[in-house]
């Protein structure tokens, strides 16, 4: 499952009329800070930049799950793991699923959230 709708749909719960506005607003920075974040992740880290791509990873995994975007948050916690384990041989191989990932999450989500 690309998107587990539950995460979002829980703020209908208790936002009531609210929530779908509120859900549009998380989406919104979702896609906007994510393609920040992917300019990050994009390309294997160096010595020089691993504190960023770790970040960087740590950031896109609360943020996909918060938008229940689970596929993708799983993988960006295991780039933060093994970038934070400086297994840097073992991240370049992940990232094309990474940007692969995002690319079908957002689309999933536009299509369920439009």
């Amino acid at each position: 499952m690309i998107i587990d709708t539950s995460v979002l749909d829980a703020y209908r719960d208790f936002m009531e009329e609210d929530a779908d506005e509120f859900i549009q607003e998380i989406l919104d920075d979702f896609y906007q800070n994510s393609q920040i974040l992917l300019k990050t992740l994009s390309s294997p880290p160096t010595a020089e930049n691993i504190e960023e791509f770790v970040r960087a990873a740590h950031t896109l995994k609360s943020t996909s799950a918060t938008v229940g975007a689970t596929k993708l948050s799983e993988l960006a916690a295991t780039l933060e793991e093994k970038s934070k384990a400086k297994a840097l041989d073992e991240i370049a191989p992940l990232l094309p699923k990474l940007l692969s990932l995002y690319a079908e999450a957002e689309a999933k989500l536009k299509e369920i959230y439009a």
